[in-house]
């Protein structure tokens, strides 16, 4: 009775964060991720397909049209689930989030009850509901509530179930939860300590090697080489030198410069990003020393866990990103689904009433500090970008509907693609009209929109192959629209 009384108070609590949260955040997409996600998603229930409709030049002349996302299509195939009878739209994204959101600080109060009793349990939990970036996220369409629930899910069972079947089906739900975010085979060390040897190595792994090698394969392969995903662009690029392996570790060398470079000039005090970065470092390193005075079971926890975090981190510096690049939080992302395993694992210090209680007070601070300075700086960056994506998308809408466009070349259109739909946009790559040639020839493309700054307008305006649809605007047009002619 009374873990069905933590439920509810915790499911209540999640419900006020989300509320409070959702009513500062800006209530629409805003960021290109967002728009591909969901259009992916609506390929999926409309066209039976994994394809994009938003393609860079060059991935289209390596590996050809059409093609998928460079993202796995984990997030896509839950939400195309989700909008197939709400819709592909932010609240569909914010209601999957939600639900996440729920299972995640519900996951989080199973495994510190494995360890402490209720209370305790029960205020870990609730830490976890008001925990950074959590709160900022909902309303982001993202996979990151998606990745976290999985991940607590995968390590509450773990602490729960018995038998060798179970484990089997730990290991395979690992595999497929993979198509989230790959960082998640990071969660293996801790997964081996919960489970033990036997089970580990005679079912888990099994179920995980199953899954890995049936159902990874059909639904992650040909995806995007884009030029901000190491992996696995850089592994396409590598091999088409005459020496892959110089390439290969040549690349991430400097990937990892650049990282340690950037993690070592942050700006906590000025930049929201390298704030809540610092926050889950922080987290993760304090909880190494407080293992010390901890007992047996949640000490062997929080060292299990910090194994994982530490190769997640490793990976993150030489083949991922920490900060500033890889879209928005990069880092801050990749350490996200781990970070309630920080808190549960503070629990276990022993510190007294008093230390107890001003750790709680500090933690509770600093994450609502920390999530208004997230929401208002998210409001930021998605205001500016949806301005900009508005104003090109009504732009192009109404210069060029009535010819029914099916192929458009240009520039970063994603709105214009995800509210025309099933329209497809080439939005990097095509810089002049050699690259448009090439293009053609695998893409065959209806419209060319370039900004009234492109030097490429001079060139598309002589060659007899392109009308200029808006000539009459002249040069102060923001946009200038060329549709290719069959000549």
């Amino acid at each position: 009775m009374k873990t069905l009384g933590a439920v509810l108070l915790l499911v209540l609590l999640v419900a006020g964060v989300a509320r409070a949260t959702l009513q500062r955040a800006m209530p629409a997409l805003g960021w290109p991720d967002e728009w591909i996600y969901l259009t992916v998603a609506r390929n999926i229930v409309e066209k039976g397909t994994l394809n994009t409709n938003f393609y860079i030049a060059s991935s289209i002349e390596s590996i050809g049209y059409p093609h998928r996302d460079v993202h796995l299509p984990g997030y896509a195939l839950a939400l195309a689930a989700l909008g197939s009878w709400r819709g592909y739209t932010f609240e569909t994204a914010v209601a999957l989030n939600l639900a996440c959101f729920v299972i995640t600080v519900l996951g989080a109060f199973f495994i510190a009850r494995a360890f402490f009793p209720i209370g305790r349990s029960l205020l870990a939990a609730a830490l976890v509901a008001i925990l950074p970036p959590y709160p900022g996220y909902l309303a982001v369409a993202y996979p990151e509530h998606l990745t976290a629930a999985a991940l607590m899910a995968l390590v509450a069972t773990s602490l729960w179930v018995r038998g060798r079947m179970g484990a089997f089906v730990l290991g395979f739900f690992l595999g497929a939860s993979l198509l989230f975010r790959e960082t998640l085979l990071f969660a293996t060390p801790l997964l081996a300590h919960l489970l033990g040897t036997k089970r580990f190595l005679r079912s888990f792994l099994p179920g995980l090697l199953l899954s890995v090698l049936t159902v990874l394969p059909p639904l992650s392969a040909h995806r995007a080489v884009h030029p901000n995903a190491l992996y696995p662009s850089v592994i396409s690029e590598a091999l088409k030198t005459p020496e892959p392996v110089s390439r290969l570790t040549s690349t991430i060398l400097e990937n990892a410069r650049v990282n340690l470079d950037l993690l070592f000039t942050s700006h906590p005090r000025e930049r929201a990003e390298d704030a809540v970065l610092l926050f889950l470092l922080g987290l993760g390193l304090v909880s190494l020393p407080a293992s010390f005075r901890m007992e047996s079971r949640p000490r062997d926890f929080v060292r299990a866990t910090l194994v994982s975090t530490v190769l997640l981190f490793a990976a993150m510096v030489v083949i991922y990103v920490v900060r500033e690049r890889g879209g928005v939080w990069g880092g801050v992302r990749a350490l996200m689904p781990m970070a309630p395993l920080f808190v549960i694992g503070l629990f276990g210090m022993k510190v007294g009433r008093v230390g107890g209680g001003l750790l709680v007070a500090v933690l509770v601070w600093a994450s609502l500090f920390l999530n208004s300075w997230q929401v208002a700086f998210f409001n930021r960056y998605k205001g500016t970008n949806l301005e900009d994506q508005d104003r090109a998308a009504t732009f192009i809408e109404t210069r060029t509907r009535r010819l029914a466009p099916r192929r458009v070349v240009g520039g970063r259109y994603f709105q214009y693609g995800f509210r025309n739909f099933p329209v497809e946009v080439v939005w990097s790559g095509a810089d002049d009209v050699a690259s448009l040639n090439r293009l053609y020839a695998k893409f065959p493309f209806d419209f060319v929109v370039v900004h009234r700054t492109s030097r490429m307008r001079f060139d598309l305006r002589k060659d007899p192959r392109y009308d200029w649809v808006n000539a009459l605007e002249g040069q102060p047009a923001e946009y200038q629209i060329y549709r290719r002619a069959e000549r």
